[in-house]
C-alpha cells in the first residue's frame, strides 16, 4: 500500500461564496493532477497546476 496523496489548493483572490463552485470546477476538470500532489493556485479565471517532481 502506497503513502496518501496530497494537494494543496490556493484561492488567495476568491470570494469566501464563490470558493464551493469553484473548488467543484477544479476537482471535476483536474482530479488526476491533483491526486498526484499537484498544487493549484486560482486568480480569477485562471488555474495554474504545478506538479510535484518525480
Amino acid at each position: 500500500m502506497g503513502m496518501p496523496n496530497c494537494c494543496i489548493v490556493r484561492l488567495p483572490d476568491v470570494p469566501a461564496n464563490d470558493r464551493i463552485e469553484l473548488m467543484r470546477q477544479l476537482l471535476e476538470r483536474h482530479a488526476d493532477a491533483l491526486a498526484d500532489g499537484a498544487i493549484a493556485t486560482v486568480r480569477g479565471t485562471r488555474i495554474r497546476l504545478a506538479r510535484p517532481h518525480e
